[in-house]
C-alpha cells in the first residue's frame, strides 16, 4: 500500500478543478477519468493488502516446512514426570519410606530406559504432505498424510500407517514452540513430544 502513496498528490491536483468549480468539458472528461483511476487505485490498494496478508501467511507456512526430530532429552524428562505422576497414588500406599523411594527410583529408571529407545522424525513437505517415522528399539514404522497450519497449530491427518490405509483418517495436532513443535499423539494421554528442526 505504501508503494501507491506517491500517487495521492497527483490525484489531489487532478481533482482541484472539481473542488473549485472551474472545469471545462475537456477537464470534466479528465476528471471522470481521474475518478475512475481513483476507484481503480482503491480497489488495487485493497487487493495489494489482501495479497500481502496472504504472502505473510504463506511465509509462516514455509518457515515450518522441513524435518523435525524428537528432542530426546525433553522426551525423557516428560516421560519420567508423567510416569511418576500416574504412579503417585500407588507409591503413596507404600508405608515404608525406603521401599517407596526404591520403587520411585525403579519407575524413574524404567521410564528413562524406555524413553532412550525412542527415535522419531517428522517431515513437513511444502506440498502439504507429511511423513512421520518412529523407531523403538528395532521396530520401525511410518505414518503418512497431509498437514495444514491453523493459527499456531499444525493439524496432521494420517491417511497411511506402514503402507496401510488409516480408516477413518486419524488427526494429530502439533503446536509451535519457538523453533520447535510440540506433537500430541492421539494415544499419549496428555503427554507431548518436543520435536526440534534439523
Amino acid at each position: 500500500m505504501a508503494r501507491y502513496l506517491p500517487l495521492l498528490p497527483l490525484l489531489v491536483l487532478l481533482m482541484l478543478p472539481i473542488a473549485t468549480g472551474v472545469a471545462d468539458d475537456g477537464e470534466r472528461g479528465l476528471i471522470a477519468e481521474v475518478k475512475t483511476l481513483r476507484a481503480d487505485l482503491e480497489a488495487l490498494t485493497k487487493r495489494v493488502a489482501a495479497l500481502e496478508q496472504k504472502e505473510g501467511q504463506r511465509a509462516g507456512m514455509v518457515s515450518i516446512v522441513g524435518t523435525f526430530e524428537l528432542d530426546r532429552d525433553a522426551w525423557e524428562e516428560d516421560l519420567v514426570r508423567s510416569t511418576l505422576e500416574k504412579a503417585r497414588a500407588s507409591l503413596d500406599l507404600i508405608e515404608d519410606p525406603e521401599q517407596r523411594a526404591r520403587s520411585r527410583a525403579n519407575l524413574e529408571e524404567a521410564a528413562r530406559a524406555h524413553a532412550r529407545k525412542a527415535r522419531m522424525t517428522l517431515t513437513l513437505a511444502p506440498d502439504g504432505t507429511f511423513v512421520q517415522t518412529t523407531r523403538f528399539d528395532e521396530d520401525e514404522g511410518d505414518v503418512r498424510g497431509t498437514w495444514e497450519r491453523a493459527g499456531d497449530a499444525i493439524v496432521l491427518t494420517a491417511t497411511l500407517e506402514d503402507g496401510e490405509p488409516v480408516d477413518p483418517p486419524r488427526e494429530m495436532r502439533a503446536t509451535l514452540d519457538g523453533g520447535a513443535l510440540r506433537l500430541a499423539p492421539p494415544d499419549a494421554e496428555g503427554l507431548t513430544m518436543r520435536l526440534r528442526k534439523r
